[in-house]
């Protein structure tokens, strides 16, 4: 669970996973989000993940490329 001092900022924080993404995309996040958003009465809201986020890393020397 991670907490955010408001919704937009949640949605800023996964902006940085997602980089460019489009109008519906943002809805569709904004849509997630707002439904699994658990809302503070100090305006703070948690964001609970289903799993936990798991990141790999790719990468090859661009040379080795033909």
């Amino acid at each position: 669970t991670t907490t955010y001092a408001s919704l937009d900022k949640a949605l800023d924080a996964y902006h940085w996973m997602l980089k460019e993404i489009n109008e519906q995309e943002e809805r569709l996040l904004q849509a997630h989000l707002k439904s699994i958003a658990e809302r503070h009465p100090d305006g703070t809201v948690s964001i609970k993940r289903s799993s936990p986020l798991k990141w790999a890393v790719i990468w090859w020397r661009k040379s080795d490329i033909q």
